[in-house]
């Protein structure tokens, strides 16, 4: 099942977009003005998960993996250190992956101010099953390019392409992780969650009852916005979000106060929709997932579905609102 890590309030909002076909030099420099950053995605073949900075961004288990698509990322994106990654896995454990699999994942970036809307590729990890030993040839070339000169390769070049490691994973036999790091300083500030505390597991990992107790201070907060959707009194649980949308606000390059209308809209919606019923919500229906860079969690169903949920009840679906929370100083804080 595909799951996009972006909540559909993003996606609301119009940014510069373009097809591969489009992506040309510019003359202005992005990086210092308002950078866009994104990430080009193309995956044929087989199953997946894609990572920015530790945070898995797209996922598709089933084998079947087949789109092409432009995904924003400034909210995930460090103004300095970067890492890109991409997970490839075997049909089953312990089987080699298919020579049918090519991915492409591509980083580009443009001025948000630029009127044509061009964007540059700053580095790519491309994978063909079919090349055999040399399956990841076709990427972008390892290197120092200049940013100030249209991202041409530069020996005294700001930004640094390093080359592509590859790890096998433990947990998952016959899988390949594949992973580029990227200094690119930009004029993106550093989000809130780069700098917190990891996740503390010797917390949760002492015994069941400790695991239980941990998750439960998780699950306060999701049960607050779920009471809130329940009594239509959204305005109670609109601080909890404050940090959440000033960032994505700077991210997106767009006017304070956007955010916090656009999180008000929805849980109204999903208040006073008459056809759609919230899931029983407690510790019995969820559990915690941490993200690869042990900075992040969220609370889900079945390790995929968030945690709140509302089922239609004139026809099969479902809507849900997802919330992801990092933790400081003993404290979870709402953060995507």
């Amino acid at each position: 099942m595909k799951r996009y890590l972006l909540l559909f309030l993003i996606t609301c909002v119009i940014l510069p977009t373009t097809s591969s076909s489009e992506v040309k030099e510019i003359n202005l420099n992005p990086l210092k003005n308002k950078p866009v950053f994104s990430l080009e995605v193309d995956l044929k073949g087989g199953s997946y998960a894609i990572e920015v900075n530790g945070m898995i961004i797209l996922e598709d288990y089933s084998d079947q993996g087949n789109i092409i698509t432009t995904i924003p990322i400034n909210h995930w994106m460090h103004n300095l250190n970067n890492e890109i990654a991409l997970n490839i896995f075997p049909t089953n454990d312990g089987e080699a992956i298919s020579s049918s699999v090519n991915f492409s994942i591509t980083l580009i970036v443009s001025d948000f101010d630029s009127k044509d809307s061009k964007y540059y590729k700053v580095a790519s990890i491309d994978y063909d099953g079919s090349l055999l030993n040399d399956t990841t040839r076709n990427s972008s070339k390892s290197g120092k390019y200049n940013s100030n000169n249209e991202f041409l390769n530069d020996d005294n070049g700001d930004v640094v392409v390093e080359d592509i490691t590859r790890e096998e994973l433990d947990d998952s036999p016959g899988a390949l992780y594949l992973k580029r790091k990227i200094i690119i300083p930009s004029s993106l500030p550093l989000w809130a969650f780069f700098k917190s505390d990891d996740f503390p597991m010797h917390n949760f990992a002492k015994s069941k009852e400790d695991y239980m107790s941990g998750l439960n201070e998780i699950l306060d907060k999701y049960l607050q916005v779920q009471k809130a959707i329940e009594t239509g009194d959204i305005d109670s649980v609109l601080p909890m979000f404050n940090e959440r949308n000033s960032e994505y606000e700077k991210a997106l390059h767009i006017s304070s106060g956007i955010m916090d209308k656009k999180v008000k809209d929805t849980l109204l919606d999903m208040s006073s929709d008459k056809d759609a019923e919230l899931l029983i919500l407690t510790n019995k229906y969820v559990n915690i997932e941490v993200f690869p860079n042990n900075k992040l969690v969220r609370l889900t169903r079945g390790g995929t579905t968030p945690a709140i949920v509302q089922n239609f009840k004139s026809f099969k679906g479902s809507q849900h609102f997802d919330m992801i929370f990092r933790y400081e100083k003993g404290k979870w804080i709402l953060t995507r």
